[in-house]
């Protein structure tokens, strides 16, 4: 199986800054991995290696994934299903966006996964904090493996997710719903288990979340890497050219 390492600058940023800032974070504000951590993480654990870069490509914010990785299906230099490595500050999975939520749910999720490709963007629909449910939406990723900053890594909402207790293993699915379904999910909240029985549930991939400290798992095939420049302070960027010499932009 492809496998894919996605990993978002912000990330090595510590506090982690969970509202976008429309100017670059102060660097007095925030600390830094070191670089002999990044680069422990990147060749000890990812297998990556600056004498021979991986393909990949080079982002400044993450919703521009989707329009890369779509070009790369399309072409067949990606092949898809495929398991997504998501090193990041945040999940993505859009915590707390209802308006995506619901046009996901209600609207997206009812055509065919083909017809799924050109989302609404914004704050309604695909935007920097929603593109992984997107990227799923589209049934271009078949196992999802959330590798998180220290400080959090549950940010994401409990009605995607089934549980295997026999196996101890997590999956994740995207519903699909009426709009008066959808409306039963909010304050105060229907039980999710109750609120599952009655949606319709999209394709079930598999989901695994690991701190990044603990995280190993070389074997890749594509590197992305986004700098989230209204997560991360100036000072970051060294080592976003850092991480960029073991990504090969030009191969793809």
């Amino acid at each position: 199986m492809t496998r894919v390492l996605d990993i978002d600058l912000d990330v090595f940023v510590t506090p982690i800054h969970n509202i976008h800032a429309d100017s670059r974070i102060d660097d007095d504000a925030c600390n830094i991995c070191p670089e002999t951590d990044v680069k422990r993480f990147l060749e000890n654990d990812c297998g990556l290696s600056r004498d021979n870069p991986m393909p990949g490509m080079i982002f400044e914010e993450h919703d521009e994934m989707f329009n890369g990785i779509k070009a790369l299906v399309e072409t067949g230099h990606l092949s898809s299903p495929f398991e997504l490595v998501h090193v990041d500050a945040h999940a993505d999975l859009g915590a707390g966006q209802w308006k995506p939520y619901e046009y996901l749910f209600t609207d997206l999720m009812h055509a065919e996964p083909e017809k799924r490709q050109d989302p609404t963007r914004g704050e309604n629909g695909l935007n920097r904090g929603t593109v992984l449910l997107f990227l799923i939406a589209c049934e271009w990723i078949n196992k999802l493996h959330y590798v998180h900053h220290a400080d959090d890594g549950k940010d994401f909402s409990e009605v995607f997710l089934e549980y295997e207790s026999a196996t101890d293993e997590s999956f994740f699915q995207i519903p699909r719903c009426t709009k008066q379904q959808f409306d039963r999910w909010k304050p105060p909240f229907t039980n999710v288990l109750d609120l599952r029985k009655e949606w319709e549930l999209g394709p079930r991939i598999s989901f695994e979340v690991t701190p990044l400290q603990t995280f190993s798992g070389p074997g890749f095939d594509f590197v992305f890497l986004t700098r989230s420049p209204g997560f991360t302070p100036p000072k970051a960027d060294r080592l976003f050219d850092l991480i960029s010499e073991y990504i090969n932009h030009e191969q793809v």
